[in-house]
């Protein structure tokens, strides 16, 4: 489990890919298995933030045994016949980008008028899960626009 903590604003980040690999140069290979598809490249960069953040967290310390280490790339492995594995490179730039995003999204959750909205960010909305029931977006229609609402 890696973790690194934000001083402004106070947050912990915390994870665990799969498998970290260490390349013959000394960067990381993070590696995460998926039961269905893999994201795209696309979709991991607008919705898969997972390994993108684990790759944030190994550039930036988090793994304490690995120490700071640049990661060469991320790949989601579906673990199902036939499924093609999902390779995207990176560069130390584009980590950065991703760490700076978290930080502005986590900056942005800590000022209070900055509420919570369910169903922030769908990459589609043709599906329902077991918590649709608590969400409220909308007062439970998705075509209705959310009402911010003080809670004190």
């Amino acid at each position: 489990m890696g973790s690194v903590s934000l001083t402004a604003p106070p947050f912990t980040l915390f994870g665990k890919p799969d498998r970290i690999d260490e390349m013959p140069d000394g960067r990381l290979h993070l590696i995460d298995y998926k039961t269905g598809t893999p994201p795209t490249e696309a979709k991991q960069r607008d919705f898969e933030k997972q390994l993108l953040l684990a790759a944030a967290l190994a550039e930036n310390g988090g793994f304490k045994a690995l120490g700071p280490r640049e990661v060469a790339k991320i790949t989601f492995f579906g673990v199902k016949f036939g499924t093609q594995p999902v390779e995207t490179p990176l560069t130390p730039e584009e980590v950065a980008e991703v760490w700076a995003e978290f930080h502005r999204l986590i900056g942005a959750y800590q000022r209070r008028g900055q509420g919570y909205t369910s169903l922030r960010a769908m990459f589609e909305t043709k599906f329902t899960t077991d918590y649709d029931h608590l969400a409220r977006y909308g007062e439970w229609d998705l075509s209705t626009v959310a009402c911010p609402e003080d809670v004190g």
